[in-house]
């Protein structure tokens, strides 16, 4: 017997978007572009690119629990076990590659965390949140 699931309702979607709201804590995302020197073999040098933007997040440490959704990603080397999981809008733009990096500023308390991982979780085409991993800045 197949299974039908009820489309979310646009109401539903901004509900999750204001719990986040009211319950997270200001972020603010900023993005850098790599440039490398003439040589090629020294470190990039990063610097800002395009304008920053604020957003919501609710902060939730990651989860060890073997089987647990966060686990795979702790095995697979892409996360530790010392990184911040975030729940934040589908509508915050959120992405990162090895050119363009994602510098996200919780609290505006000048500590920094890099994009790790983004898993969008969507509904007939539509962002709802997004679960992102992230990890401080040295």
């Amino acid at each position: 017997k197949k299974v039908r699931y009820m489309p979310i309702a646009p109401d539903a979607v901004a509900e999750l978007a204001s719990i986040i709201d009211e319950h997270g804590v200001p972020i603010r995302v900023t993005y850098e572009t790599t440039t490398f020197t003439a040589g090629g073999y020294d470190e990039p040098s990063w610097a800002a690119s395009g304008t920053s933007f604020s957003g919501t997040a609710m902060m939730f440490p990651v989860s060890s629990d073997k089987g647990g959704a966060d686990f795979k990603f702790i095995e697979q080397g892409i996360i530790e076990i010392n990184d911040t999981k975030l729940l934040v809008a589908g509508s915050l733009a959120l992405s990162g590659t090895n050119a363009i990096r994602c510098i996200i500023d919780i609290r505006s308390s000048g500590t920094t965390f890099d994009l790790l991982q983004r898993l969008p979780y969507t509904e007939a085409g539509s962002n709802i949140f997004q679960k992102v991993f992230v990890r401080r800045r040295i």
